[in-house]
């Protein structure tokens, strides 16, 4: 990951149980750009570390609707990592 990452938190509407949250989790690892991604059932959400000009906020929403799940942005923002 560069200075330039952002960070976007993802509500996730779906999710049935605990593997759901691993297996979403190890989608969103597997992006190109994404340098962590950390999925809590029990807040149903996500929080993804990603590179701009990798990856991006849709790319990621679009990923996991696909799957059958019901995704907003929750919060969004340059990491603050320098």
């Amino acid at each position: 990951m560069n200075n330039e990452s952002e960070r976007v938190t993802l509500s996730i509407e779906g999710m049935g149980c605990g593997g759901c949250a691993a297996k979403i989790e190890s989608r969103l690892k597997q992006v190109a750009g994404v340098g962590a991604a950390a999925v809590s059932f029990d807040q149903a959400e996500a929080t993804v570390e990603y590179d701009p000009a990798q990856t991006d906020r849709i790319a990621l929403v679009a990923l996991l609707a696909e799957d059958g799940y019901a995704i907003a942005v929750s919060s969004a923002s340059p990491n603050a990592a320098g």
